[in-house]
């Protein structure tokens, strides 16, 4: 679901993303360890603290570009793998 998101360039602003996150995050109703089996707490302030209260958002809208950039050039070179010779269509 979330690298679904990712990957629609016009899913989600940068701006709506922290709001996306927390409702992804705090709606969750499981729970969350760590790998040695202790309980992982959320706090609140874990969405701004992720972004360091910058307001903005630049750098989510470049990391986002970056990860829509990776996922194409992978998708196109796996395409490109199967139009090579000598493999059967």
């Amino acid at each position: 679901m979330a690298s679904a998101a990712l990957m629609d360039e016009d899913a989600i602003s940068r701006r709506e993303n922290p709001n996306w996150m927390a409702d992804v995050i705090f709606g969750y109703r499981g729970s969350i360890l760590w790998s040695h089996g202790r309980p992982f707490t959320v706090r609140d302030s874990a969405i701004d603290d992720a972004f360091n209260n910058d307001g903005s958002f630049r750098w989510l809208g470049f990391l986002k570009k970056q990860f829509i950039s990776m996922h194409k050039q992978t998708l196109e070179s796996w395409l490109d793998s199967l139009r090579k010779p000598g493999v059967p269509e």
